[in-house]
């Protein structure tokens, strides 16, 4: 402020940017693959086929979709470094949507039970205890008697090799029942009148001649 001048000098030291780095992880993957930028860094952030992805600030990040995943870090010395693009791919899991059939599902009927996946696929299934009891996109356990049931189901994609498990329970309702009397079992002549009754269990059966 009074127009006098001073001069200090000092100092500084300027590293090689470091190179790019590679993430690490497995490709192809099934339903999803882990990326890993390593340890040791202040900030991360991932981006795929060139754009950010909100909110992926972690040192890992769980790629659920194919393309270019790339991930750039802060480094402790304030170096900002991005890693080498990985070309990842992700395959489906196999997209099992289990069903039983017929509904409703009762006592006495024979029940199906479906994967919900066609050709292409190895299907194994299993009972509560896990024992194998059929194989194929659909099973039937046959007519169950009332009660409830579970049964497993296990896919692998022939072309990728993915796996996938799902299970299903379901409660077999009991059938209802029922008798017939005649009001003339011994037999009458024409034109007289034979009543025939039904008798059904549980009382709140509808009836169809």
């Amino acid at each position: 402020g009074n127009g006098c001048t001073g001069v200090a000098t000092g100092g500084i030291n300027v590293s090689s940017p470091p190179p790019p780095f590679n993430l690490i992880y497995t490709t192809p993957g099934c339903g999803s693959v882990l990326l890993d930028a390593g340890s040791g860094n202040i900030s991360y952030q991932w981006g795929l086929n060139g754009n950010s992805i909100s909110g992926a600030t972690n040192q890992t990040y769980s790629a659920t979709s194919s393309g270019n995943y790339t991930c750039t870090v802060t480094d402790a010395n304030g170096c900002i470094i991005t890693s080498n693009t990985a070309s990842i791919v992700v395959n489906p899991m196999p997209p099992l949507n289990v069903t039983a059939a017929p509904q409703p599902l009762c006592s006495g009927q024979a029940i199906t039970l479906n994967s919900g996946l066609g050709a292409g696929y190895n299907i194994k299934w299993k009972d509560s205890v896990y024992a194998l009891v059929g194989s194929g996109p659909t099973y039937s356990p046959g007519a169950l008697p009332s009660g409830t049931y579970t049964y497993h189901v296990y896919a692998k994609d022939l072309a990728t090799q993915c796996q996938d498990s799902a299970s299903i329970t379901f409660t077999v309702s009991p059938s209802p029942t029922v008798t017939i009397s005649n009001s003339n079992p011994s037999g009458i002549c024409a034109p007289a009148t034979v009543t025939l009754t039904a008798s059904g269990l549980p009382p709140t059966v509808s009836y169809l001649w």
